[in-house]
């Protein structure tokens, strides 16, 4: 990977794996298939923690498009 002059920071993550089943869908991850179902509604609803989910805009595809790779 070429960085064209600039400077590249790198963080590495890792930990014990938790033998635990997981689903994961889009962002979400979670334990089962029930609390995918549910988060999603509750992010659709705009309720428990995604209040303000709906009509929310991400700035990344703007930042993406200024600074292609």
């Amino acid at each position: 990977m070429k960085t064209k002059g600039e400077s590249a920071n790198f963080i590495i993550i890792a930990g014990k794996p938790m033998n635990e089943e997981i689903v994961s869908y889009g962002p979400f991850v979670l334990s089962s298939e029930e609390q995918l179902d549910q988060t999603f509604e509750d992010f659709q609803d705009g309720k428990n923690g995604f209040e303000n989910a709906p009509g929310w805009k991400s700035e990344i595809r703007k930042l993406a498009q200024k600074n292609p790779l």
